[in-house]
């Protein structure tokens, strides 16, 4: 079988769950990297003591044709799929402890590397005045050649979203779920605006529907990941929103 290197991403997110950084250690670890990995067998993952026994059988569960075959549909369906070893992977997120082994994406990915990239992230119940703010900074930060990086839900993330596209700037918004799920469906309209405006839809997730436990928790470290700087407008100290705080001071982003 001719493998797409990406497959052996894929097969390695699906045995250890997106966020964690296992893959990119692996990758990291070994000469030949993530395909090294997976040639060497059973014999070289169980004398591994970071990998627990419920890893290994992840392992053994996921053949490297069934993530050929995600890849295939991946690809089918219009979405780019990036990895660490691809030409276009952000530079930023190989930057942080846990880089993502597969993104999904659709649209037109700005080079957050080459261009400033600021998060803008919020109450999703925002005030009436935190919304007009958070239209305003999209606006503001777009027009002075900003990429601006959102999450994608409703109330602050939204707002941005508004301001952004009225200043005609790249917008990258990054989903707790896959790039098909209808999520948030009121925010359907804007996910289709994005892609058609020239930004980006990108996601960890290949086949989540909803949102599940831990998933907000991933994708908020890559929306810090990709910036220079995260902008927090209106946050209850124990929060989604205030969890970007952390990640931001983790990664060392301002």
């Amino acid at each position: 079988m001719d493998v797409d290197k990406r497959a052996y991403w894929i097969w390695l997110q699906h045995a250890f769950g997106e966020g964690s950084p296992m893959p990119w250690r692996i990758h990291r670890s070994l000469p030949g990297g993530v395909e090294e990995f997976f040639q060497n067998g059973p014999r070289l993952w169980n004398s591994l003591e970071v990998i627990r026994e419920k890893d290994a059988a992840a392992l053994y569960s996921f053949s490297l044709e069934e993530a050929q075959a995600q890849l295939e549909y991946a690809l089918k369906v219009g979405w780019q799929v990036l990895t660490p070893e691809s030409e276009n992977y952000p530079i930023a997120l190989k930057n942080i402890f846990d880089p993502p082994a597969v993104l999904y994406g659709k649209g037109r990915l700005p080079n957050v590397d080459l261009h400033p990239a600021i998060a803008v992230v919020g109450a999703r119940k925002a005030k009436k005045e935190s919304v007009e703010k958070g239209k305003e900074f999209g606006y503001q930060l777009a027009i002075g050649g900003a990429v601006v990086i959102t999450g994608g839900a409703v109330g602050i993330d939204a707002a941005v979203t508004l301001g952004a596209m009225s200043g005609e700037g790249p917008i990258v918004s990054v989903l707790p779920v896959a790039l098909n799920s209808p999520y948030v469906s009121q925010n359907a309209f804007l996910r289709e605006s994005i892609v058609e405006k020239g930004g980006a839809l990108v996601s960890e997730y290949f086949s989540q529907q909803s949102p599940g436990y831990g998933t907000f928790q991933a994708r908020n470290r890559l929306v810090t990941g990709l910036s220079c700087g995260v902008l927090l407008i209106q946050a209850a100290r124990k929060s989604g929103t205030s969890m970007y705080a952390t990640h931001a001071k983790n990664q060392n982003r301002d």
